[in-house]
């Protein structure tokens, strides 16, 4: 399988996450532009991530449960993954996500479920969430705030029994990485 973060569009999102955790200042209340800096960060992982279907031929990021990110996520509407428009489908809460999501970010709203509509989920989903404990607990990527900056916490066995393949370049932003 060939490796998809490699090249000048691999290097330019790299050089954007790394500009995003350097100087993403987000309100530690959870605020509008904490939501766009990690609305962008969902974005940039489809560069990082190989799925284990190839490349994917609609990249398609679901938001399960109330949405924090406002209008954030629409202005990502119709732009490319890998030549292909990105879609967003938002998810009701308590609802089961579709077939099709590349990316499921699960809301704090479905904390107390999100164990289980992680376990629903077919391989080849990466999951993401600002839960705390998410990716110590079975989640992969979860966001997290530290000195008013966003910062990742990684499982990379999670992601390997997903069939999912992080970048070490990704995981070299992650704060931590738990195999």
């Amino acid at each position: 399988m060939a490796k998809r973060w490699g090249g000048a569009g691999g290097i330019l999102a790299l050089t954007l996450l790394l500009q995003m955790a350097a100087a993403g200042e987000a309100r530690a209340d959870g605020g509008l532009e904490e939501y766009r800096l990690k609305g962008a960060f969902l974005y940039h992982f489809f560069s990082f991530v190989e799925w284990p279907q190839g490349p994917l031929a609609t990249p398609t990021l679901c938001v399960a449960g109330e949405d924090p990110f406002g209008g954030a996520l629409d202005e990502l509407v119709g732009r490319k993954v890998g030549g292909r428009p990105l879609a967003i489908r938002r998810i009701l809460p308590g609802a089961r996500p579709p077939e099709g999501c590349s990316i499921l970010f699960i809301a704090r709203s479905e904390e107390s479920r999100w164990r289980d509509l992680v376990r629903s989920l077919s391989p080849g989903v990466l999951t993401v969430s600002d839960i705390e404990r998410f990716a110590r607990e079975g989640g992969i990527i979860e966001m997290f705030l530290q000195s008013r900056k966003v910062r990742l916490a990684v499982s990379l066995a999670t992601a390997r029994d997903a069939g999912l393949v992080i970048s070490s370049r990704l995981l070299s932003l992650a704060e931590r990485v738990d195999e």
